[in-house]
């Protein structure tokens, strides 16, 4: 993809797929169309990690902040194959959820978030809310 300045709207949402969910903990799948693979993931951490490497990715939405860390470090960054989006991720076992970035102020992320199963759709004003909403889902099957 040649940067214009401006990312198509089907790169600015990611799919996450949950498919397993113990003791307040999921694990499955995350995807971008930019990407030819899903990424998967056991934690929350490591979901965190791979959405933030998805967004320095596509450079959409641009950072507000640079987030603070306790001692320099190297970023890891997903694998970026510049796919068209021919592949769509299979649904998660427990749940999916749609997940559209719109901005990034105050080191952390504001948005929307669709429960695919459900067809429900919040505005979240933080990764914490964004987690809460997840688990919330989660909690309720």
């Amino acid at each position: 993809m040649i940067n214009t300045g401006y990312i198509p709207e089907r790169f600015k949402t990611g799919t996450i797929c949950i498919d397993s969910y113990e003791g307040k903990t999921f694990a499955g799948r995350l995807w971008y169309p930019r990407f030819e693979r899903e990424l998967k993931f056991k934690n929350l951490m490591q979901l965190i990690e791979a959405i933030d490497a998805s967004i320095k990715s596509i450079g959409f939405p641009d950072e507000y902040s640079t987030i603070r860390r306790f001692s320099a470090g190297v970023d890891k960054v997903a694998p970026d194959s510049g796919a068209d989006g021919d592949f769509v991720p299979e649904n998660g076992r427990l749940a999916t959820f749609l997940i559209k970035i719109i901005f990034l102020k105050n080191a952390t992320w504001q948005g929307t978030i669709t429960w695919v199963e459900n067809g429900a759709e919040e505005n979240f004003r933080s990764m914490r809310e964004m987690i809460y909403l997840m688990d919330s889902a989660l909690e309720s099957k």
